[in-house]
């Protein structure tokens, strides 16, 4: 599906995305462009099932875990970014107070020290909490939901009373595979919002007690 991304709160926004931005939205590679794409690759795959190899399957299991992967690895790399960059705005400031330090006796060198320390839990923890969501969100439920929904049409379609010429025919093989293509964009409206509620109730809190900001 699309780029999910830690909230203030610890929740995610959904995969699947509009892909314009808005003012106080920051510009996201794996939400706002053609790349945010790749998330739909497994569905797509387990849509067209019928027709493709299982290796050819298996593969866009690959593409879409390759897509999340590298979203929780973004994610986590711009709260490195953040902590990089209070680390320096922290060190400038310790330098304006070096011109008091003899007038307020304040140790400027246990605050440098301090401030040039990374806190890596907030790291951890946001790389996590997007992969989670990912994992659930864009490369297992919804796959899921589309496989059965094949499955569920090509089973109705052979307990009707059908010419066998027709069960033969590629139109036969092509409904459920439109069908399993067709539901694809409503799985964002159905299940990221249910997953939010349940990470929240279930990693989330173990995320926020270990590896607090």
């Amino acid at each position: 599906m699309t780029s999910s991304t830690t909230s203030n709160n610890n929740n995610t926004s959904n995969d699947h995305s509009t892909s314009t931005t808005t003012n106080n939205e920051e510009y996201d590679l794996y939400k706002h462009s053609i790349v945010r794409y790749l998330g739909y690759t497994n569905e797509v795959g387990e849509a067209f099932r019928s027709f493709l190899p299982k290796s050819i399957v298996n593969f866009t299991y690959i593409v879409a875990s390759g897509y999340a992967l590298a979203d929780a690895v973004d994610k986590g790399y711009k709260q490195y970014k953040l902590q990089s960059n209070n680390n320096i705005t922290s060190n400038i400031d310790n330098n304006n107070i070096d011109n008091i330090n003899n007038i307020n006796n304040i140790d400027t060198n246990n605050l440098t020290k301090s401030s040039t320390t990374i806190n890596y839990k907030p790291i951890i923890h946001h790389t996590s909490d997007t992969l989670i969501w990912q994992f659930f969100a864009s490369v297992t439920i919804p796959a899921f939901f589309v496989n059965r929904t094949c499955s569920i049409v090509k089973y109705s379609m052979n307990r009707m009373n059908l010419s066998e010429g027709f069960k033969r025919s590629i139109y036969f093989k092509s409904i459920p595979t439109l069908s399993g293509l067709a539901i694809i964009p409503f799985l964002p409206l159905l299940l990221d919002h249910p997953i939010d509620l349940i990470l929240d109730k279930t990693t989330r809190p173990l995320l926020n007690k270990y590896l607090k900001d």
